[in-house]
Order: C-alpha cells, then structure tokens, then sequence
C-alpha cells in the first residue's frame, strides 16, 4: 500500500513539473508577444516601434528635403533627444550632409568599411542605418542610440552543430529536472506516505476489532491521528459496554427462565398432588388451587410487563392522554400501596403544598411507573424504612420525589439501574421480580415528555426523581 501510495505521489510531482514548465513558457511566451510593449517602446508621435531597429527603419518618414536642405519635424527631433540618439544623413560618397542631435566627435565621412565596423561593434554608439529616397535619388541616414543604453551582439555559429547543442541540453535540463524531482519527491513521500500508511493500518485494525490504538499526534497529520485514538477509546468504550450488556442480557434471560420455571414446577407439581390423591382434603385442595391460582397470575404479569416493555421500546402504544390532577393522582396511589401491602412497620409520607397541579397524562400508565418505584422501596429494603413522597412545582417545572432511607444502591448497580436486562446485586434470592420494573418506569416517564433520575448510597437510602415540563 505505501508503495503504491509513494508511486502515485512521485508520478504526480513528475506531472508537476511538466506542467509547470509548460504553463512557464506560454506564460513567458505570451508575456513576450502580448506584453505591454508601449513601456519599453520607442515612439515618434503616436507612432511606436518594440526594438530601436524598427524605429531607425520607420525614421525615413519623418526626414523631409526642400531646396536641397533636410529637415526633421518636431516630433522626430523630440524624439531624438528624449532617446539621447542622433541622426546623420550620407550622401552617395559617405560624407556627412545632415546631422541632428550628435557631438562633434562623430565621423563626418565613412567608408563602407567603417560602416560595417561601426554597425557591428558600436563605435562609439550603437548604430542602425536604413536609406530615405527623394526623386531618384537615395540617401543613407544612421542613427545612433547610447552604447550603456542600446547593445548589439553578434555571434557565428554552424547551425547543425548549435541545434544539436540547444537539443542536448534541453534533453540534459530535463533528465536533471526529473532526477531532482524524482530525489526531492521520495524523500517529500515518504514523510507524506508513511503516516497515511500508518493511518490505513490503524483504520484496518479498528475494522477488525483492535481498538487499542494509540498514534503520536504531532506532524501534519496530527489532528487526523488524534481523532482515531478518540474513536479507538469510543469503539474500545462501546466494546466493553457491550460485553456488559450482553452478559446483563444472557443473565437476564436466565433468571427470566428460572423466574417462569419456579412457578411452572410448583403449578405442575400441586397440579400432579390433585389428579393423584383422591384423599386430599378440602382445606388442602383449596390451598393447592390458590397456590396455582398465584403462579399462575404471576406468570401472566411476567409476560404482561415483557410485553409492556417491548411496546414501550418500539413506541407502539397508544396512549390514553386526559387531563389529570396530580397532586389527587399521587396522593391515591399511596393510599392505595399503604391499603394494599403488609407494611405495617413502613413509614410512607406524603407531602405537597399545591392543591392543583395539571398534567396531560395516561393515569393508568403513570400509575403503574410510581408503583414500581414505590414497592422497590418497600420490597428491597428492611421493613423499618422510611419512604417519602413529595409532589412540588418549581421554576415551570413539576417535581416528584421518592426517597427511602434504607439500604442504598452500589454505584455499580445504579449504572444500569434503568437498564432493561439489568437485575440488581443487592437483591435477595426470596424477592420476586423479572427486573423490568425500573426500565418500564422510565419508558413510561420519557413518553409522558419528563426525565427521571437517581441517586443512591449504600446505607444511606436511595432517592428517585421525576421531573416533567410545564
């Protein structure tokens, strides 16, 4: 993989360089032929020439002849001197007639010889010449520009030899350019490609399930590798949680087995003692019968609340919303757990300063989530506790509070306390229960639009509260 990434990345830095050279030379080639040539131009009038070659040739058009005598307009003799140039015009016999703008060091009379001397290397100025006609008549004219301003080159060379010449360094430019692009582009990949290596590996290894993955986060990558280990801690947290629910689920199921169990053995074996023995008495037949009567209900009311929790789970059940008094709904209930348990030894208080508070609500529903609350209370605890209930309205929102002071609840326990499969540790081998009552309460309060939540210590009591919106 991080070859393959390598020869990708070289590739494209080769691409790079190619292109870059291209977009060099049409830039550099268009800068050449579509520049702004009138800032390094030569201008006579509104007329401008690009090289001073093509302002001496265009020069004749500004040289007039009346009388035997030349003359320059004014603009060519602005020209002229804003150019530090000169002009001199031959006649036939190389001799000096006309002179504009030159020192009296000029020549005054040239040979063909020294023209072609004076062209080519400048003698004193560089030098262009070019011819004006009148009539039949041709006359020679020079102009001659400052040598630290204008510089002539000439240089011989044999033309197959020069283009072998500019074709072998060209191909010698290049092989350098792609060696050190080559040499450059490794040693850029491989700070580049090994930490994408590094990051496909870890991504690979979480797919496969190590979520142990610890990367240095320093370098360019840096927030990249910091936000994998933040995944791997995540996966590595939603592995272990899920370990726990699944080992929660498998013992949930468990007790669900031996809680269905129990009393399907005690149903089938008072059922066998009737079928059996004629002899039974009536009294004993009646206690066989009620016995079953109880297993029988009791089962009925498991299946009840596996059923109830998974409609709650899913969100399919239809609630029946009516208007209700909280502070009377409330306040039944209590009466109706102090009327309907052996608490005899239990204290259950009841406190609310309202007389109205009005919530849009299934009673019968919410009624079964406060029971459960409430006969946790008194089942899990000694039968000396205490247990308070109070009902408030503070700040636009209303309050319900079950608190007790018995036994109290492990941080251990009160993790998964509104878990479905959960059933707590502190719970004695005689209690009945199939572990659903707490997470059906909270199914029941999140539908109703509230939020319930906990808070325990072991030997210091444990408190519910309930809070629902205005």
């Amino acid at each position: 993989m991080r070859l393959h990434l390598t020869f990708k990345y070289l590739m494209s830095i080769i691409m790079v360089i190619i292109v870059v050279g291209l977009v060099n030379g049409f830039i550099a080639f268009s800068l050449f032929q579509f520049g702004p040539r009138e800032s390094y131009s030569y201008g006579i009038a509104n007329e401008h020439y690009i090289t001073p070659e093509d302002y001496a040739r265009q020069f004749f058009q500004y040289i007039s002849l009346e009388k035997g005598q030349f003359s320059l307009d004014k603009d060519a003799q602005n020209s002229l001197m804003e150019n530090n140039a000169w002009i001199q015009i031959l006649d036939t016999d190389y001799k000096v007639i006309f002179q504009f703008n030159g020192n009296k060091e000029l020549p005054q009379i040239y040979t063909p010889m020294t023209l072609v001397h004076n062209y080519k290397y400048a003698n004193p100025d560089t030098m262009f010449v070019s011819e004006v006609s009148f009539e039949e008549e041709t006359y020679t004219y020079l102009i001659g520009m400052p040598y630290s301003d204008i510089q002539r080159t000439f240089f011989t060379f044999n033309k197959t030899y020069f283009a072998s010449i500019i074709g072998g360094l060209a191909l010698l430019v290049l092989a350098v350019d792609l060696i050190l692009g080559l040499l450059f582009g490794m040693g850029f990949s491989r700070g580049l490609t090994k930490p994408v290596g590094q990051m496909i590996k870890s991504i690979e290894d979480l797919t496969e399930g190590h979520y142990n993955q610890v990367l240095p986060t320093n370098g360019l990558y840096g927030s990249v590798f910091s936000n994998i280990n933040k995944l791997s801690d995540q996966l590595q947290s939603n592995e272990k949680e899920r370990v726990a629910i699944d080992t929660m689920r498998e013992n949930w199921i468990s007790n669900i087995s031996h809680d269905i169990k129990t009393p399907l053995a005690s149903i089938r074996g008072y059922g066998e003692l009737l079928r059996s023995d004629e002899r039974i008495s009536e009294e004993n037949m009646h206690h066989y019968l009620k016995v079953i009567e109880d297993k029988a209900l009791y089962i009925s009311n498991l299946v009840d609340d596996l059923n109830l929790s998974t409609r709650l789970e899913r969100g399919h059940l239809v609630l029946n919303l009516q208007t209700v008094n909280l502070v009377t709904l409330l306040r039944d209930i209590v009466i109706d757990v102090l009327n309907g348990v052996d608490i005899s030894n239990v204290h259950l208080d009841w406190n609310c300063d309202e007389t109205q508070i009005l919530y849009e609500l299934d009673s019968i529903l919410f009624r079964r989530g406060i029971n459960n609350i409430l006969y946790n209370a008194i089942i899990h605890n000694d039968k000396s506790v205490n247990i308070k209930v109070k009902l408030s309205y503070e700040e636009g929102q209303i309050h319900i509070q079950v608190a007790d002071d018995g036994k109290g609840i492990s941080p251990e326990d009160l993790l998964y306390i509104f878990n479905r499969h959960y059933r707590g540790t502190n719970t004695s081998n005689g209690v009945e229960g199939t572990g659903l009552g707490m997470a059906i309460t909270k199914q029941i309060i999140k539908i109703h639009g509230g939020e319930i939540s906990v808070k325990s210590e072991l030997g210091s009591g444990t408190c519910f509260e309930i809070i629902l919106p205005n």
